[in-house]
């Protein structure tokens, strides 16, 4: 595609002050605006899951799971999850690249794997002083998820607790 003097801001005069062979701002801008999949600031979430008492949070899953029409959307393609390797009482996590959004961060450890949350499973979500989920933001530091015995993860409020 030719661009013509206007369209590349006046010609001779532009070139000379942008340095041979330099790209127009505007040409830039605007082609960073047609290519698919644009880039968006991506953050990450860090925290520290804890087993319940005389227990290992090895094999537990800490999952970010994007906030969608306040709703916690484990189907979103936002929501990421991490596997827990260390052997203890606790570990620390990083959930990374995660985009812009709210997310509500849940702890799950599938006991008897069976693949799904029931009788015996260790479930937490990342929570305020009352027990009511928070939601985070990322980036995000200092996140905690409490692992308990037949703990039921909390459905998202209908609008982040403040």
């Amino acid at each position: 595609m030719k661009l013509g003097r206007s369209a590349v801001g006046g010609g001779r005069a532009h070139r000379a002050a942008a340095g041979p062979g330099a790209v127009p701002a505007a040409i830039l801008a605007l082609a960073a605006l047609c290519l698919p999949g644009r880039l968006e600031a991506q953050g990450d979430i860090r925290g520290t899951i804890h087993a319940p008492p005389g227990e290992t949070v090895q094999g537990a899953m800490v999952i970010a799971c994007h906030v969608v029409d306040a709703r916690c959307s484990d189907r979103s393609p936002q929501s990421k999850a991490v596997r827990v390797d260390t052997r203890g009482a606790s570990a620390s996590f990083v959930i990374r690249g995660l985009a812009p959004g709210e997310y509500m961060v849940i702890g799950l450890a599938d006991r008897n794997q069976n693949g799904r949350e029931d009788e015996g499973d260790w479930a937490g979500h990342h929570a305020k002083g009352d027990g009511t989920p928070a939601w985070v933001t990322p980036p995000a530091t200092g996140v905690t998820v409490r692992l308990a015995v037949d703990g039921a993860v909390v459905a998202a409020p209908a609008r982040p607790p403040s």
